[in-house]
């Protein structure tokens, strides 16, 4: 009587759940022959739910995928630099405020510090360096023109020889400056990737040894540089074709 009895429970209960799994599919099949018929009624309104659902998951990826390039750039500048180089400035190189009077009584920093610096024990070299562009934009401000071309917002930098070794300038064509360079003044220049890239599009090779005008002074170009990193993206240096 006992073994019948289990049976027959089980068989209620076996069924009690199938009756369940039943009424629970009947409610999700009505549940989305529902949706379906929603979406049919207002097609429009559907259509732009899904587009902003669509917009809003791609710019978030879109926002990300930038975020961690940048991050992933500026590491990398920073290891590119090193942990053992030193950069003074006068000023700060960025700021977000007016400048305070306070950094106009600094004393002025002189290229003969470098040389001093240099002699001193554990520096392996200091070089003066000087930049002329709008740091608040990240542009340069001068032109530079060969032939009929002409890039402009190009960013000049002044240094000494030994720059090469702070830095990691990887030399593309030519040469690097030398120390006869700087005794004779030689109006001589080094030109970035994407200088070289707009006033010689048939490649950096024959760049060398070619003048440029520098803001109408007269300069030979002694090398090219490769492509470097940038922590930020700068402004693009434009190009225009005179006539």
């Amino acid at each position: 009587m006992s073994t019948i009895a289990h049976t027959l429970a089980d068989s209620r209960a076996s069924r009690l759940r199938a009756l369940v799994r039943i009424e629970h599919s009947l409610k999700l099949s009505e549940l989305v022959a529902l949706a379906l018929d929603t979406l049919r009624k207002n097609l429009l309104r559907s259509s732009l739910t899904i587009l902003g659902i669509v917009i809003g998951i791609t710019t978030v990826i879109a926002v990300s995928s930038v975020i961690n390039g940048l991050n992933d750039s500026v590491l990398g500048g920073i290891r590119d630099l090193g942990s053992d180089t030193i950069i003074a400035y006068r000023f700060p190189w960025a700021s977000l405020s007016h400048p305070p009077s306070e950094w106009f009584t600094r004393k002025e920093l002189l290229a003969e510090f470098a040389d001093d610096m240099a002699k001193l024990p554990h520096v392996k070299a200091a070089s003066p360096s000087m930049r002329i562009f709008q740091p608040q934009f990240g542009v340069g401000t001068s032109d530079v023109r060969h032939g009929s071309s002409r890039a402009k917002n190009v960013i000049l930098q002044g240094n000494a020889p030994s720059i090469t070794q702070i830095f990691d300038l990887k030399i593309a064509t030519g040469r690097e400056f030398n120390e006869t360079d700087t005794e004779h003044h030689a109006p001589v220049v080094l030109l970035g990737f994407d200088t070289t890239n707009l006033l010689f599009p048939d490649g950096s090779r024959g760049a060398v040894g070619q003048e440029v005008t520098i803001d109408g002074q007269l300069f030979t170009v002694i090398g090219t540089l490769q492509k470097r990193r940038q922590g930020i993206p700068a402004a693009p240096i434009r190009k225009t074709t005179s006539r």
